[in-house]
């Protein structure tokens, strides 16, 4: 619960109060505005929520926040000025649902690449050690009820979404929250995880991304680092981390990795403390994000880390990531990798297994954001690919062919081909493939939707591979 007059307090800014009511909920859409409700009037990308708040009120809005004064409203509405809306939205969703964090042991999660199963890892290791977990993350949550699709377009929700649905974890039973935090959701611009307590976090791999937003990797690395701020218990980290600097002085427990064994297409064996594990998948990033799973695991639920590794033979990637299989002598893998370190590793981990193959690979990069890496992931592609397909991957208000273009910037013109729709770009991949080659599509994973700007253009990239696989095994007459 939460009143005009404690939202005031909690501001420290300047407040007109007109009615002191308990606000029935926080929102920056004034269409969602309804009677007795708070409108934050954030200062948007395209618009802003100063435009709105007439219409806020009028949809029954009792008080308003803003970076301005509106002295015009105060004889029909509250009116709290603050100069952070965005951080008073963030604190006021964790008062409002009653600082939901502390009613479980939440775990954060953040990094460049491996966040997604790392969080996913780390929920069904404390379920297969018998505890109730939530989760939410890039493809998947889980509020106390059951694994969904994550529909808020969001890695992390905004902050009254993210508040609600850790809430609604708590009065669900869970015991254990875990949560992958992106850099936006840290970072003081957007700041929506302020107020949020961590038990413990842990550091995926820290490259580049969003450059477009943070405008320096200083800038997007210090972003990343606030989760440490924001943890009581231990932080997590390999030793060789970039992230290191930024967060020495939380005292981060530094990891080692295991010493990998044999390895097979399916799968891998370590070991540990003279014990012998095993992996369902073969590539090195796995068993980082499933070894750093194991020991957030260990470590939250105070038990010896022996009894959880036998748990990672029975992993499942999350939805969209490293989706591999055989078909008509082929083999098929959609990922969700979308920067040029995470091609690296994908690519160089199927190289180690699939020495004679050739590869193909379909990918795009997202309209609107970090342009600094769409050569490299040209470039990387190039290095370990027979053949690229260049296509559409939520271009948002950018052109498809000149996103492509950046990307096959000084590549042989023969090494690539561009294919503006996506799904005739999956038709083309495939029927230049041969029998033993390996097909990547990549950068949509479990999405359900292309982001074309003024539109979403419905997708499903398992769908479209499998439906077009076999019209041209059809057609060519080849046996399954």
């Amino acid at each position: 619960m939460l009143t005009v007059k404690q939202l005031a307090f909690l501001s420290g800014g300047k407040a007109h109060i007109l009615n002191d009511v308990v606000l029935t909920g926080l929102y920056y859409d004034s269409r969602s505005c309804r009677k007795n409700s708070a409108f934050f009037a954030f200062a948007g990308l395209h618009v802003s929520g100063e435009d709105f708040i007439r219409d806020a009120v009028s949809n029954g809005a009792a008080v308003i926040v803003s970076a301005h004064e509106h002295k015009e409203l105060e004889s029909s509405v509250s009116v709290i000025t603050v100069t952070d809306v965005r951080g008073l939205f963030a604190l006021a969703s964790n008062a409002f649902f009653g600082c939901p964090s502390r009613k479980m042991k939440t775990i954060g999660i953040t990094g460049t690449d491996g966040k997604t199963s790392t969080a996913f890892f780390t929920y069904q290791l404390i379920k297969a050690m018998g505890f109730k977990a939530g989760l939410s993350t890039t493809a998947v949550i889980d509020a106390g009820d059951g694994l969904e699709a994550n529909r808020l377009h969001n890695t992390t929700p905004e902050a009254f979404d993210m508040q609600a649905l850790l809430a609604r974890a708590a009065a669900g039973g869970c015991q254990y929250f875990v949560l992958e935090a992106s850099s936006h959701a840290l970072s003081r611009e957007y700041c929506r995880l302020e107020g949020t307590v961590f038990a413990a976090a842990c550091y995926t791999k820290v490259s580049s991304e969003h450059l477009e937003f943070h405008k320096s990797l200083d800038s997007y690395y210090e972003s990343k680092a606030r989760l440490a701020s924001m943890t009581e218990g231990p932080v997590f980290s390999y030793s060789d981390s970039r992230i290191l600097p930024f967060i020495r002085q939380n005292g981060p427990v530094l990891l080692e990795r295991p010493e990998i064994i044999s390895r097979s297409r399916t799968g891998l064996k370590f070991r540990y403390e003279e014990r012998e594990y095993s992996l369902p998948y073969f590539e090195d990033f796995v068993l980082d994000n499933a070894y750093e799973a194991a020991v957030l695991t260990s470590n939250i639920l105070g038990i010896k880390l022996k009894e959880v590794l036998p748990h990672l033979s029975e992993l499942a990637c999350p939805p969209g990531r490293l989706d591999c299989f055989s078909l008509y002598e082929r083999t098929f893998v959609i990922d969700y990798a979308h920067t040029p370190d995470a091609f690296h590793q994908l690519f160089s981990a199927f190289r180690r297994q699939y020495p004679d193959s050739g590869f193909i690979a379909l990918f795009g990069a997202s309209g609107s954001r970090d342009r600094s890496k769409r050569k490299p992931m040209g470039q990387e592609a190039a290095l370990w690919c027979r053949q690229i397909i260049l296509t559409e991957d939520d271009p948002r208000e950018e052109s498809v062919k000149a996103i492509c273009s950046e990307i096959a910037e000084g590549l042989d013109p023969a090494a690539y081909a561009i294919e503006e729709d996506r799904s005739k770009a999956v038709e083309k991949a495939i029927a230049m493939s041969g029998k033993g080659d390996v097909l990547f599509f990549l950068g949509l994973g479990p999405q359900d939707s292309i982001d074309c700007g003024t539109y979403r253009k419905k997708w499903n990239e398992r769908e479209a591979v499998l439906s077009a696989a076999k019209r041209f095994a059809d057609n060519e007459n080849l046996p399954c």
